[in-house]
């Protein structure tokens, strides 16, 4: 009697002991997969900007995007040409039409900041 009982009671340890086990694998393989699913989705991220970059690559190697970037960043221009600069205010208004101007008294414009409800 008593040897079965030690038995019985020794398979329930060795039991546990392998169900223990198997959920720590089980956790751990959980964990990884994770780890592998976070991974792909950032490799893809990567590929993504390493396409951008290439096409940027690309578009940079081109004749005319040199050209452009030195007409447009550095003013410089081909022979016979001349470079028109406009001044900054000139681009916003058509020519010979002056901007609106406010005719309101200054009351008014601190009473409809203040107390006119906007939507």
């Amino acid at each position: 009697m008593f040897v079965k009982k030690v038995v019985f009671f020794g398979i329930v340890v060795f039991l546990c002991f392998v169900i223990n086990n198997l959920f720590q694998s089980l956790s751990v393989t959980w964990q990884k997969k994770d780890l592998v699913v976070k991974t792909k989705t950032e490799l893809a991220k990567e590929k993504k900007k390493g396409e951008d970059l290439r096409k940027k690559i690309a578009l940079v190697k081109r004749p005319d995007f040199t050209e452009a970037e030195a007409r447009n960043k550095l003013f410089l221009v081909k022979p016979g040409e001349q470079v028109v600069m406009l001044p900054k205010g000139s681009l916003g208004t058509a020519p010979g039409k002056p901007a609106p101007q406010d005719t309101h008294p200054n009351w008014r414009k601190w009473w409809e900041l203040f107390f006119t409800t906007t939507p």
